[in-house]
Parts: C-alpha cells; structure tokens; sequence
C-alpha cells in the first residue's frame, strides 16, 4: 500500500517537536462518507470522540503506532513526512538517537541507513557499547560494525583496555560521537 500524502498527514494530525506527540485535528465534513448517519453526523462523531486527542497507541516493541487509512503506521515516520514534506527513500531509516522507540521528539529523530541505524544498538552486557565478556577466554572482547561486519578489536584483560581499543575504533572509522546520546 502507497504511504499517505504528506498534505493529507497535514489535514488529519498536529504535531508538537518539543513533546513528540501527535493529536489528532477535526476532520471536515468531505472527509466522510455518506454513510447511514449522512457524512455530517460522521464528522460530528468522530471529532467528538477524536478532535484534539492523542493519536496512535504504545505497541509491545516500544513503537508507537497510529491507524490511518486501515493500516498502522509507525508514529516516527509519520513525524518525518510531516516535519520534512517527505517520506525517507527506500534504504533510509527514521532512528531514535537515545533508543527510546516511544520519544518522538524532534531532536531524537535522524534518518540514517540500516547499517547507521545498527551502529546505534543498546549497549552490551558491559554497559559499554561493543565491549563484552568472552567467557571463553575471561576476558573483555572489543568489537566494532564496519561495512556490514563486525571488526574484532582484541581481547584484553582489563574493561578499561578494551574501552580505550573501541574509542580508538570509532575514532578510525569517524563514527558519530555517541550517536548524539545525551540529548
């Protein structure tokens, strides 16, 4: 199914870049269908129940989702076609920067491809992106994503060693400094 036009995106939902919310604006009369009740008494109803509320729902992979035209849709890229008047091109991915699926504010949302939006993953079990424990071997194993692989960094004896191999890692491959965390 073809995604919305972004006019239409514009007649149905507001959105607010400082909370990340999206609400749901009145509908005029043309928008409804005949129906039984006749497209006046529609309108009526469904701004009654609608008009200045929240639109979409929290979904159970933290996403919020929203039902337009029968079909959900992932809040985040909604925001993105309503902010920029355009859909992300196929390859191009709406990331939430401090991995928070449900904070759709402004700031927290960049277009990144999928090995970008990979990049940008939770930490491990070290609390330290791409430093881990091997259990083969007990030591910190540092490991960074590059061209859709992943580059071994070494092992080391101490989690301060490997921090310092990942930063000079990220350094080599000019990643974005902590994927703008912090925000």
């Amino acid at each position: 199914m073809r995604a919305p036009e972004v006019a239409y995106l514009r007649q149905v939902l507001a959105y607010n870049p400082e909370t990340g919310a999206l609400t749901w604006l009145p509908r005029s009369v043309d928008m409804f269908p005949e129906g039984r009740d006749g497209a006046e008494r529609n309108a009526a109803k469904w701004n009654a129940r609608f008009a200045g509320k929240r639109a979409g729902s929290l979904q159970a992979k933290g996403y919020i989702v929203i039902m337009l035209e029968g079909r959900p849709w992932l809040a985040h890229r909604l925001i993105w076609a309503l902010v920029t008047g355009a859909w992300p091109s196929p390859g191009e991915q709406v990331d939430h920067i401090n991995h928070d699926r449900a904070d759709n504010r402004w700031r927290n949302l960049r277009l990144v491809d999928a090995q970008g939006n990979a990049r940008n993953k939770g930490p491990t079990n070290s609390a330290h992106i791409g430093v881990s424990w091997h259990l083969g071997t007990g030591k910190w194993q540092a490991r960074i994503g590059v061209d859709g692989g992943s580059v071994h960094l070494g092992l080391f004896d101490r989690l301060s060693d490997a921090q310092a191999a990942r930063a000079r890692a990220e350094r080599q491959y000019e990643f974005h400094p902590n994927h703008g965390r912090n925000i």
